[in-house]
This record gives structure tokens, sequence and C-alpha cells, in this order.
């Protein structure tokens, strides 16, 4: 045996029988052989860990506190089993999460709201209760509906929900969901005159989102409603042709911008800035000086959107500023049914500014980076925005009629 063949088996016996007295002084003071108990959970926040939980929510990581829990091998909340690393086990304690899939008393009225722990020498049960996080809007099918308009609440832990409370303490309780509780069908109040977000009431909980603002014509954020005599006005006076038709595209509160170029547009035709073909909105500070140094995943634009016409082909370009760096390319056919997008009345459009790209060499507009930075997709020199209706696919766009409505820049975090 050679010199570094003898000092390696050296350090594997010296190894073998720290591990050997080790086991021994646990076994001897773990006594092993004990049933387990559970004395309490706590959450795995260090900074909470004098913290007695009672509850939680699925998906929570927990510390369950005890003793006798070295050798488990089970774990169940409300009778399903849930992973768990032993590297992270010791004779007091096991770390865990708890999967978002355990049932509650939401989804599986009769859970036992118990933990059950087996372990080699014996098992222990320990009353603990999983509830749902209260009720999340994620979005509003259109966040600016008029009054008797019937609209969809997207979201989770819609769960038994009681009422829906409106701006102005306008509580509604005739609505439907669907049965994955994720989405609210209801009117809005005909008497509905503020303006703020939702509130989802259900028999778990009270939730909603407050970045989105129902009815927020006026909202913090706003460059454009179009209304004339309005500090919120925002028109360039040029491009889309500003009505406030009813009848064309009912559903709607006051004036809007209507793209409805005269005839086709040709393939490859890019004079967006002809024939009724853009929604330009004036110079304005788009995003407060206080906050342009905030992250650009903080902030999205939105507008509220009536595509009357089947649209295939082409693109919605949009942009800030002009000369523009940064754009964003509307092609929502894409994903639509058949490859053709029209909706049903006025929909919210929501587009993350981190979406906008920059232009690669030799490349189409909004096709290659990502902005970086609020500072760089802004340009507070030259603060106008336009939404320009592009065909720059090899067939023509037979007809396009579309409507446009307060165009916002608001936080989404």
């Amino acid at each position: 045996m050679n010199t570094h063949s003898f000092k390696i088996s050296k350090l594997l016996l010296f190894v073998t029988a720290c591990i050997s007295f080790l086991t021994i002084g646990c076994n001897k003071n773990n006594n092993s052989s004990a049933p387990p108990v559970i004395n309490k959970l706590r959450l795995l926040n260090p900074t909470e860990k004098d913290s007695l939980l009672a509850k939680a929510y699925p998906g929570t990581y927990v510390v369950i506190m005890g003793s006798h829990l070295s050798g488990t091998t089970n774990i169940f909340f409300n009778d399903v089993e849930v992973p768990f690393n032993s590297a992270l086990m010791t004779d007091n304690s096991i770390v865990l999460g708890i999967p978002s899939t355990i049932p509650t008393e939401a989804t599986k009225p009769d859970v036992p709201n118990t933990i059950r722990l087996v372990t080699t020498h014996g098992e222990t049960t320990f009353k603990f209760q999983l509830i749902p996080p209260p009720p999340a809007i994620t979005s509003i099918s259109n966040e600016m509906a008029a009054p008797g308009a019937t609209i969809t609440i997207n979201g989770a832990y819609f769960y038994s929900v009681r009422q829906i409370v409106f701006p102005g303490n306008l509580a509604v309780t005739n609505m439907t969901y669907n049965t994955d509780s994720t989405q609210i069908f209801l009117t809005v109040p005909s008497n509905l005159t503020a303006e703020g977000p939702l509130q989802v009431v259900g028999k778990f909980g009270t939730g909603g989102n407050p970045f989105i603002i129902f009815n927020g014509q006026n909202q913090p954020g706003m460059l454009a409603n179009f209304e004339d005599n309005n500090s919120k006005f925002g028109w360039a006076y040029w491009g889309g042709i500003k009505t406030n038709d009813a009848t064309s595209f009912p559903g709607n509160r006051g004036n809007y911008i209507e793209i409805h170029p005269a005839g086709s547009v040709n393939a490859g035709d890019g004079a967006w800035y002809t024939d009724n073909r853009v929604v330009n909105v004036s110079m304005n500070p788009l995003i407060p000086a206080a906050n342009i140094n905030d992250p650009i995943g903080n902030y999205a634009l939105k507008f509220e959107m009536y595509q009357k016409t089947p649209w295939q082909n082409g693109v919605l370009l949009i942009r800030f500023g002009n000369p523009w760096k940064y754009t964003y390319r509307f092609t929502p056919y894409v994903n639509a049914p058949g490859a053709s997008y029209v909706t049903n009345g006025w929909v919210t459009v929501t587009i993350p500014l981190s979406e906008f790209k920059d232009k690669p060499s030799g490349g189409s507009d909004g096709t290659g980076s990502p902005a970086p930075n609020l500072a760089a997709l802004i340009d507070k020199t030259n603060g106008d925005l336009g939404i320009m209706l592009n065909n720059d696919s090899d067939t023509k766009i037979p007809q396009y009629d579309a409507a446009f409505d307060n165009i916002r820049i608001v936080r989404i975090k």
C-alpha cells in the first residue's frame, strides 16, 4: 500500500468511527424507540420562529416542532401525503412545504384538518387547519365597463363568494362563477359613479387587487380619456376619429378614438399616419419623475379596446416618443380562435412595459431586446404615445374597424 492510500484508509477509519460514536450518542439522547410527538408548527421564516401556527395556507413553508421525529417515513396533511427532505429533519424538527394542492374545507368540506406523522417507531396525529388564501383578482374583462354591462372577474380562490363590493360601497350579490373558482360573472351596478378597486367577499376571506382601479377614468397614470374639457383629455388632435357615437361601439362612456381606414390596407403598407390609422396621445409626462427609477416590471400600459371587424394580419405598433426606440407589437389574433381576433364589446388590454422591445439590425420594430429600465423606455423630453395600424404582412387587411379609450400607464405591482 502506498503512502497516499494509507492516509486515505486512516481518514476513512476515523470518519467511520466518528459516525458510529455520533450515532450511538444520538440514539441515547434521542430515544428513537419512543413514539413521535408534535408540539406545534411555526413558520420557516426565522424572524417568526417563535410564532405558533394554528392554521396555514397551502403553499406555506413550515417547521414541525416536537420530539422523537427522527426516522419519519411519511407525513400526511388532510390524508394527502406530503414530500419532505430527510436532510432537513432532526429529532425535534422537520422543515417542509405544504403543497398548494392539499385540499381544504373550501374544496372538500369533510377534510379532517389533521397532520398524521409516521416514523419507524410509531406515529402521531396533530390537529391543524389548512385554509384557502383570500380571494385574489388578476384581471377584469373591462375595467371601465359602464353601469349595466356584464363583466368577468378573473382570479383565484373564489370559494363561496358572498358579494362583490364596487367603488362607493356598492355590493352585488347576484353573480355566478365557474367550477374551478377562478372566474366571476356579474353586472355592474346601475348607480355606479365612484372609482376604485373591487373587493371579493367570500366565506374564507376578503380580497381583491389594489392595482386594478375600476371606473378609474381620472386615476393616476391616465394619459388620455379623450373627454372634452377634462384634464386627462390627452388627444394629439390628429390621427383616428374622435367620436362619442354610442351606436357604433356601445357600452362606453363618452369619447373614444376609432381606427377605421376608408378601405383595405395593402400588404407592406406602413403609412400608419394616413387614413385614420393611429391613436395619438399628446406629449405628457408618462411616468412621474419620482418614479423613473422604479423597476420597469412594476408598470403596464392599459387601454380599453373594441375590435369590431375580424382582425387576422398586420400589427398595431405601440410606441413611446418620436422618433421611437422601443415598440410593442400587438397581434392578439395570433392566439385567437381561428387566428381571427374580434371582441364582444369593450375589453381591457394590459401590456407590461417590460415587453416593449427595440429594433434589431435588419429586423422589424419591436422584435429585438427589451428596454432595460423605465428611463430607457420613456423619453422624458418627448412623452407622446402612438397606437399605429401597420401592415407589414404579405397580404392585405381587407377592412379594419376598432375603437380605443382610456390610455394609461399604471402600476401592476
